[in-house]
């Protein structure tokens, strides 16, 4: 209880008996303060004992009750005290209720042999006292639930903050998995592709100098094909130098699908088109690297192994989850579907955010990546991934 309500409490008890014990005729003076001492002792047991206060309570209104009607004067305001002590111990609706209408009962016992306009005051008095200590129990009420909310509402917001930092960490950890990644496939295109033509180059233009002093259009010919070889090789290099190469454009994405389209088509040679379904939100980046990721590994897929010209990459955002699809025109396997390293580093991927990879051959190869959208950002804090 607090304290300008436990100083009311007891105010009650003890200023009614000493007004009526110097302003009524009280036959015997030591019994009166013995009783009322009784009734501070039951309310002090009560302050002991708040678990027991409803049953505690009742015994001191009837008390009371007793008290005001045997020695009359002001005593009746001791009831008071109990209609304080009333709503802040007891928590129950019904049990308040009850209490109220037995202090009620308890006043009328109190008033039976006073006068009318004393009994009048009295029961008007009560009745403002029960509304002020009604009202101000629902503002205690409301106080007290606005400050569970803002504790909850703090503890949710520092909660938020720690989410997103292990987020914004685990996106880094993905991003510098996916460059590592990236340059071990690019380590093993050199030495697959380019390594292997400059060994041929090599060889071959051996074999044209011995050739020139024999047969100079075998020569020729040769050095041509040396030629073509180098053109190829050019090529190639330059594609792997656009792709170790950061994009400059203001506002561009590193991990957007927008720019692996114009960059697949520029390298490949090949039509990409993209289309978006549902509403579309934000993503965090560790999202977004895994579907470019995964969208790049498939395109290469599909020119290397299926001489596809054509791709679709569409994207399908429902309330749980991103879907994306990348469909192509080239040949499909005549078994089942070989699982390489490519296909694996997309599942893993996948699967370190909650998703999955479905592979369909159908009409079109098609390889589908869905990821759970329990992590993605607020508008507030990440963009579009096509943006």
């Amino acid at each position: 209880m607090s304290y300008p309500l436990a100083a009311a409490r007891h105010l009650l008890l003890l200023l009614p008996a000493a007004a009526t014990l110097f302003l009524s005729a009280v036959y015997s003076q030591a019994e009166f303060i013995f009783f009322t001492l009784i009734g501070i002792l039951i309310a002090r047991v009560i302050e002991l004992l708040p678990r027991q206060a409803p049953g505690l309570l009742a015994v001191e209104i009837l008390y009371l009750a007793w008290l005001g009607n045997q020695y009359g004067g002001l005593m009746f305001l001791l009831l008071y005290s109990s209609l304080i002590a009333s709503f802040f111990y007891v928590r129950s609706p019904r049990g308040l209720a009850a209490l109220v209408i037995l202090i009620g009962i308890a006043l009328g016992i109190a008033l039976e042999n006073m006068e009318p306009l004393m009994t009048g005051s009295a029961v008007f008095s009560f009745l403002t006292v029960c509304a002020l200590l009604a009202a101000g129990s629902l503002a205690g009420r409301r106080h007290s639930r606005m400050n569970s909310m803002h504790e909850a509402l703090n503890r949710s917001h520092e909660e938020l903050h720690q989410a997103r930092q292990r987020l914004e960490l685990y996106a880094a950890q993905v991003e510098q998995h996916a460059q590592a990644e990236e340059r071990s496939r690019i380590a093993k295109d050199i030495h697959d592709d380019l390594g292997h033509r400059l060994i041929r180059i090599k060889m071959m233009m051996e074999a044209g100098m011995k050739l020139l002093e024999h047969d100079r259009e075998k020569a020729k010919n040769l050095l041509e094909q040396v030629r073509q070889q180098l053109e190829e090789s050019m090529d190639n290099m330059r594609r792997t130098v656009r792709k170790l190469t950061p994009a400059t454009q203001e506002g561009t994405r590193r991990y957007s699908l927008t720019r692996l389209i114009t960059d697949a088509g520029q390298s490949m040679g090949i039509e990409v088109q993209m289309e978006i379904q549902g509403l579309a939100q934000p993503l965090y980046p560790s999202m977004e690297i895994v579907l470019y990721r995964n969208a790049q590994e498939a395109i290469t897929n599909a020119v290397r192994h299926g001489g596809a010209t054509k791709v679709r990459i569409t994207l399908l955002f429902s309330r749980k989850s991103v879907r994306m699809s990348v469909a192509n025109n080239g040949d499909l396997p005549s078994g089942e579907a070989a699982s390489g390293l490519g296909m694996l580093g997309m599942k893993e991927r996948a699967g370190m955010l909650g998703g999955k990879i479905e592979v369909e051959c159908k009409a079109q190869y098609e390889v589908i990546t869905e990821l759970p959208l329990q992590f993605a950002a607020s508008p507030v804090l990440e963009r579009s991934i096509t943006e």
